[in-house]
């Protein structure tokens, strides 16, 4: 049963995550395509393709955080590396609108945003390093 679920959260709910975010992004196409009639603008693309965007970029973390999950950290560090996802990606998710014009800004904020989510990662092991360091020079004193 836990594998079932591992796989489910690791593999089936990203794309599932994806289409939806697909589909959502060609209704909202279909919706401002109908408000504009014959005078078509480009701000029904720009919306799907944001839509699309945010699809890909959720399910990319869903992905990370499920990568997370089943890791040997303590729950602590699984719960502080959620929220810090949770904080720090919801305006990148929500101003997404705004990938198609400056994707460069995107290209290095996403990555900068995401380093500072495994900031608690990278110190639980580096703590864990040091506690196995002074355990064993511990018990070579003994």
């Amino acid at each position: 049963m836990k594998k079932l679920v591992k796989i489910f959260i690791s593999r089936i709910l990203p794309i599932i995550t994806l289409i939806t975010f697909i589909i959502i992004g060609g209704i909202k196409n279909q919706l401002i395509a109908a408000e504009e009639g014959l005078h078509r603008t480009m701000s029904g693309v720009i919306e799907a393709i944001a839509w699309s965007l945010r699809g890909i970029y959720v399910a990319i973390l869903i992905k990370v955080f499920s990568s997370v999950l089943y890791s040997e950290l303590n729950k602590l560090v699984k719960i502080a590396v959620f929220l810090l996802m949770v904080v720090l990606n919801f305006p990148l998710i929500y101003f997404m609108d705004l990938a198609p014009f400056f994707p460069l800004a995107l290209l290095i904020a996403i990555p900068l945003v995401n380093f500072i989510v495994y900031i608690p990662i990278l110190v639980s092991r580096k703590v864990k390093k040091e506690i196995t360091k002074l355990d064993e020079s511990n018990d070579k004193l003994e």
